[in-house]
Protein backbone atom coordinates (compact mmCIF):
# COMPACT_ATOMS: atom_id res chain seq x y z
CA UNK A 1 0.00 0.00 0.00
CA UNK A 2 0.81 3.84 -0.65
CA UNK A 3 1.75 6.01 1.55
CA UNK A 4 -0.56 8.82 1.44
CA UNK A 5 1.04 12.48 2.18
CA UNK A 6 -0.26 15.77 3.18
CA UNK A 7 0.67 18.45 0.20
CA UNK A 8 3.27 20.97 1.89
CA UNK A 9 2.07 24.32 2.59
CA UNK A 10 3.87 25.80 -0.80
CA UNK A 11 2.10 23.25 -2.66
CA UNK A 12 -1.48 24.10 -1.27
CA UNK A 13 -1.09 27.97 -3.04
CA UNK A 14 0.05 26.61 -6.20
CA UNK A 15 -3.54 26.55 -8.29
CA UNK A 16 -4.10 23.08 -10.00
CA UNK A 17 -3.83 23.79 -13.77
CA UNK A 18 -0.90 26.19 -13.64
CA UNK A 19 1.58 27.05 -15.73
CA UNK A 20 3.85 24.62 -14.52
CA UNK A 21 1.90 21.77 -15.81
CA UNK A 22 1.20 23.93 -19.78
CA UNK A 23 -1.81 25.14 -19.05
CA UNK A 24 -2.01 29.16 -19.26
CA UNK A 25 -5.72 29.76 -18.10
CA UNK A 26 -7.78 32.50 -20.39
CA UNK A 27 -7.52 35.85 -19.46
CA UNK A 28 -11.54 36.80 -18.81
CA UNK A 29 -11.17 40.23 -20.43
CA UNK A 30 -9.47 39.36 -23.53
CA UNK A 31 -12.79 36.86 -23.45
CA UNK A 32 -14.92 39.87 -22.79
CA UNK A 33 -13.39 41.61 -25.92
CA UNK A 34 -13.90 38.87 -27.79
CA UNK A 35 -17.38 38.97 -27.49
CA UNK A 36 -18.19 42.55 -27.78
CA UNK A 37 -15.84 42.20 -31.67
CA UNK A 38 -18.09 39.32 -32.34
CA UNK A 39 -21.90 41.34 -30.94
CA UNK A 40 -20.28 45.02 -32.65
CA UNK A 41 -19.23 43.01 -35.65
CA UNK A 42 -23.21 41.51 -35.84
CA UNK A 43 -24.93 44.38 -35.47
CA UNK A 44 -22.96 46.48 -38.03
CA UNK A 45 -23.62 43.85 -40.94
CA UNK A 46 -27.65 44.06 -39.92
CA UNK A 47 -27.40 47.77 -40.64
CA UNK A 48 -25.52 47.37 -43.33
CA UNK A 49 -28.28 45.20 -44.59
CA UNK A 50 -31.03 47.46 -43.56
CA UNK A 51 -29.73 49.93 -45.08
CA UNK A 52 -29.20 47.76 -48.64
CA UNK A 53 -32.93 47.37 -48.39
CA UNK A 54 -33.83 50.61 -47.74
CA UNK A 55 -31.60 51.72 -50.67
CA UNK A 56 -33.02 49.36 -52.61
CA UNK A 57 -37.02 49.87 -52.04
CA UNK A 58 -36.02 53.48 -53.01
CA UNK A 59 -34.62 53.06 -56.20
CA UNK A 60 -37.90 50.57 -57.04
CA UNK A 61 -40.22 53.44 -55.86
CA UNK A 62 -38.13 55.76 -58.14
CA UNK A 63 -37.37 53.63 -61.06
CA UNK A 64 -39.52 50.33 -61.23
CA UNK A 65 -38.63 46.80 -61.65
CA UNK A 66 -35.98 48.67 -64.22
CA UNK A 67 -33.75 49.86 -61.49
CA UNK A 68 -30.79 47.79 -61.66
CA UNK A 69 -30.62 48.61 -65.16
CA UNK A 70 -30.04 52.07 -64.83
CA UNK A 71 -27.87 52.02 -61.07
CA UNK A 72 -25.93 50.63 -63.65
CA UNK A 73 -25.97 52.81 -65.89
CA UNK A 74 -25.22 55.57 -63.22
CA UNK A 75 -22.29 53.64 -62.00
CA UNK A 76 -20.54 53.63 -65.45
CA UNK A 77 -21.19 57.38 -65.47
CA UNK A 78 -19.80 57.88 -62.41
CA UNK A 79 -16.92 55.39 -62.82
CA UNK A 80 -17.19 53.58 -59.69
CA UNK A 81 -17.34 49.59 -59.40
CA UNK A 82 -20.33 47.37 -58.12
CA UNK A 83 -18.07 46.62 -54.95
CA UNK A 84 -17.69 50.58 -54.57
CA UNK A 85 -21.07 51.45 -55.26
CA UNK A 86 -22.70 48.14 -52.44
CA UNK A 87 -20.07 49.24 -49.79
CA UNK A 88 -21.64 52.79 -49.96
CA UNK A 89 -25.21 52.06 -50.49
CA UNK A 90 -24.72 49.63 -47.01
CA UNK A 91 -22.69 52.27 -45.15
CA UNK A 92 -24.21 55.53 -46.23
CA UNK A 93 -27.47 55.34 -47.71
CA UNK A 94 -28.50 58.63 -47.74
CA UNK A 95 -25.27 59.82 -49.58
CA UNK A 96 -25.53 56.79 -52.26
CA UNK A 97 -29.01 57.82 -53.09
CA UNK A 98 -27.67 61.50 -53.00
CA UNK A 99 -25.38 60.08 -55.25
CA UNK A 100 -27.53 57.82 -57.76
CA UNK A 101 -30.87 59.38 -58.07
CA UNK A 102 -31.61 62.11 -60.41
CA UNK A 103 -32.03 65.86 -58.34
CA UNK A 104 -34.75 68.21 -59.79
CA UNK A 105 -32.86 70.47 -62.00
CA UNK A 106 -32.62 74.40 -60.29
CA UNK A 107 -35.32 76.54 -61.48
CA UNK A 108 -33.12 80.03 -62.32
CA UNK A 109 -34.62 82.07 -60.01
CA UNK A 110 -36.26 85.03 -62.48
CA UNK A 111 -34.69 88.39 -61.96
CA UNK A 112 -35.64 91.81 -62.84
CA UNK A 113 -34.54 94.94 -64.32
CA UNK A 114 -33.24 96.92 -61.97
CA UNK A 115 -35.11 99.18 -60.01
CA UNK A 116 -34.16 103.15 -60.35
CA UNK A 117 -34.50 105.39 -57.11
CA UNK A 118 -34.25 108.61 -58.92
CA UNK A 119 -37.46 110.40 -58.61
CA UNK A 120 -38.21 112.04 -61.72
CA UNK A 121 -40.88 115.09 -62.37
CA UNK A 122 -43.37 112.86 -64.28
CA UNK A 123 -46.24 115.06 -65.07
CA UNK A 124 -43.40 117.17 -66.32
CA UNK A 125 -41.99 114.74 -68.84
CA UNK A 126 -45.51 113.81 -69.91
CA UNK A 127 -47.03 116.58 -69.67
CA UNK A 128 -49.91 114.85 -68.17
CA UNK A 129 -51.31 115.78 -64.64
CA UNK A 130 -54.49 114.48 -62.80
CA UNK A 131 -56.60 117.11 -64.21
CA UNK A 132 -55.61 115.26 -67.53
CA UNK A 133 -56.94 112.18 -66.84
CA UNK A 134 -59.99 113.59 -65.39
CA UNK A 135 -60.77 115.42 -68.64
CA UNK A 136 -60.22 112.27 -70.41
CA UNK A 137 -62.70 110.41 -68.19
CA UNK A 138 -65.46 112.76 -69.40
CA UNK A 139 -65.05 112.82 -73.13
CA UNK A 140 -63.73 109.05 -74.05
CA UNK A 141 -64.81 106.97 -70.53
CA UNK A 142 -63.77 103.34 -72.97
CA UNK A 143 -60.36 104.61 -73.21
CA UNK A 144 -59.93 106.54 -70.05
CA UNK A 145 -60.78 102.88 -67.85
CA UNK A 146 -58.53 100.93 -70.13
CA UNK A 147 -55.16 98.96 -68.56
CA UNK A 148 -52.74 100.99 -70.48
CA UNK A 149 -54.56 104.50 -69.12
CA UNK A 150 -54.79 102.77 -65.88
CA UNK A 151 -51.04 101.87 -65.12
CA UNK A 152 -50.01 105.29 -66.66
CA UNK A 153 -51.90 106.99 -64.38
CA UNK A 154 -50.68 104.39 -61.97
CA UNK A 155 -46.88 104.76 -63.12
CA UNK A 156 -46.93 108.70 -62.91
CA UNK A 157 -48.84 109.11 -59.45
CA UNK A 158 -46.45 106.37 -57.94
CA UNK A 159 -43.74 108.73 -59.42
CA UNK A 160 -44.41 111.92 -58.32
CA UNK A 161 -47.60 112.04 -56.38
CA UNK A 162 -47.35 116.12 -55.29
CA UNK A 163 -46.33 116.96 -58.98
CA UNK A 164 -49.21 114.55 -60.35
CA UNK A 165 -52.11 115.55 -57.91
CA UNK A 166 -51.10 119.22 -57.87
CA UNK A 167 -50.73 120.16 -61.07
Amino acid sequence: MTERREPADDERDTPRGSEEDGDRGVDPSLIEKMVEEKITKAQTLSQQRQNLESVKDQLQKKYGSDYTRILEQKMQELGVGKEWANNLAATQPRAFLSLVMDKPQAQPTPTSAPVSQMRTNANVQTGRSYSDFEKLRKEDPSRYFSTEVQMQIHRLAQDDPEGFFNT
